[in-house]
């Protein structure tokens, strides 16, 4: 029985949905997202139900579900293939991708956006970020594929087909099967001292790494293969017994005297690593996509350029075990014969002085322990235990911090004006939606740093005096979005 023919033989699950966003009008949106990701589509039978549901008239509904480009009430393909039209892809070649695509999926000389099997569904989409590899195509917001060309194009069609050959058409197709788990919350911060306890605590616990492994779990870098070489490095760490881990917080660990300031090594070079003194985390963009897979060694900032799980073994040995650097993974710049040791050497990195993106590439993005032990949420302890909004305000507007989307405008005076506007009922509105070629630096935020994002969005709702928020993010950005929402439910 496919879901086509009975939409509501999902009812349950239907219920499970409204009930997980309390059954809230204002949460209609997120509902039909997750009515779509059960059906692939909106079938008129589950907007009724919603609408009845929500007690709200179904021209409401329906209203929503017609406004959204990403909402469809046609029935799409089990694998949703889109192609990338922005600037940087169309420059390179995405007219030729998107028509290599159709043919092998059979939607050759038509206008149909999906076969008639159901199989496939081809869109062409605005950017999705991931610009340095131009031309892009994205699988079911999941897979990136960067660099196609036609014939690989037509490849890849060719084995989604062979994959669902040997699938139950009804099954869920599962492409991001994410490696580690959210650490299980068995502490509670209650006041301003657990918090300093917990960054004392867990930088401790990352200073005591003899070397730390910071593979890009970017959109870009994915794309490339890494996470296949994070999954090779777990498990080679964890089979020799390497990997350190953080652990949960003890109410028996003491604050060290000093948890401000840049968390320092004692040494400044990788060191070889025993039991539990090697650090992996899945960090965010390094920003030199054109090197995807990156893998960053600290201390030292020594980076190894296009990666691949046949070379974790060599890794593992001479770099984690020996404390050795291996020449042949470590870039060259042009023109240079001899390797760059590091970020420092490299005429990409040499200039850059990262500010909002400080930590971006140094911490693990799904794990809040690592935020923490790198000073994360420490503003935001401080205002709520020693300052009262006005003084948030004051510190903003001393510290000038200005507004990045090309007027430059004070925040502090942004927050100041909204903070005294009339009426009892404020919000915060993240906006994090970019639409110009090669700008995705949000993206590169939501998906490195989101904890960053979301301190400072609550720094914000408590100088202003807003119980509520809400974060912009495109839908071209799939993993910024469950990595934020991951973030939330750590936070």
């Amino acid at each position: 029985m496919s879901d086509v023919a009975q939409p509501l033989t999902k009812i349950k699950r239907l219920n499970k949905i409204i009930s997980q966003h309390e059954g809230k009008i204002t949460n209609l949106v997120p509902i039909l997202q997750d009515v779509q990701a059960e059906y692939r589509y909106l079938p008129e039978e589950a907007l009724s139900y919603v609408a009845n549901a929500l007690d709200v008239p179904p021209a409401l509904v329906f209203g929503v579900s017609t406004f959204y480009s990403q909402f469809t009430m046609e029935p799409r393909g089990r694998y949703v293939i889109k192609v990338c039209d922005g600037t940087a892809c169309h420059v390179r070649g995405s007219e030729k991708i998107n028509f290599a695509i159709r043919e092998a999926a059979g939607l050759g000389g038509t206008d149909a956006p999906t076969t008639s099997d159901l199989k496939f569904t081809v869109e062409r989409v605005a950017c999705v970020g991931a610009c340095g590899l131009a031309p892009v195509v994205m699988v079911n917001d999941r897979e990136v594929y960067g660099n196609l060309t036609q014939s690989e194009a037509t490849q890849l069609v060719e084995r989604l087909e062979k994959q669902d050959s040997s699938t139950d058409i009804d099954s869920p197709v599962i492409y991001d099967t994410e490696i580690g788990v959210v650490p299980e919350k068995k502490h509670f911060m209650q006041n301003h001292a657990d918090l300093e306890r917990a960054i004392g605590s867990f930088r401790a616990g990352i200073m005591a790494q003899k070397v730390r492994i910071l593979v890009c779990m970017e959109t870009a870098c994915i794309a490339n293969g890494a996470r296949e070489v994070y999954a090779a490095l777990r498990e080679s760490l964890d089979a020799r017994g390497l990997r350190a881990e953080l652990g949960i917080l003890s109410e028996s660990i003491d604050t060290p005297a000093d948890i401000s300031g840049e968390l320092n090594f004692a040494h400044n070079m990788p060191q070889p690593a025993g039991s539990g003194e090697a650090g992996l985390a899945k960090a965010g963009c390094h920003g030199y996509c054109q090197l995807a897979p990156l893998v960053v060694l600290e201390p030292g900032r020594i980076v190894y350029a296009r990666v691949k799980p046949e070379d974790v073994p060599e890794i593992i040995t001479r770099t984690v075990e020996q404390g050795e650097i291996i020449s042949r993974l470590l870039n060259h710049e042009p023109g240079e014969e001899a390797p760059t040791l590091d970020e420092l050497g490299m005429d990409f990195y040499r200039f850059q002085h990262k500010i909002a993106l400080a930590t971006c590439g140094r911490i693990d993005s799904e794990d809040i322990r690592e935020y923490l032990a790198f000073g994360g949420y420490s503003a935001l302890g401080k205002a709520l235990a020693k300052q009262t909004p006005e003084e948030v305000l004051s510190a903003v507007n001393a510290a000038g911090l200005r507004g990045r989307g090309g007027g430059g405008f004070k925040t502090g005076i942004k927050w100041d004006a909204c903070r005294r506007a009339p009426g009892d009922v404020k919000y915060v509105v993240c906006n994090a939606d970019e639409g110009d070629p090669g700008a995705f630096m949000d993206r590169s935020l939501l998906e490195g740093d989101p904890h960053r994002v979301i301190e400072g969005i609550a720094l914000c709702a408590y100088a202003i005096g807003a119980q509520e928020a809400y974060i912009y993010a495109r839908a071209e950005y799939p993993l910024a979005v469950k990595r934020v929402k991951q973030a939330l439910n750590e936070a």
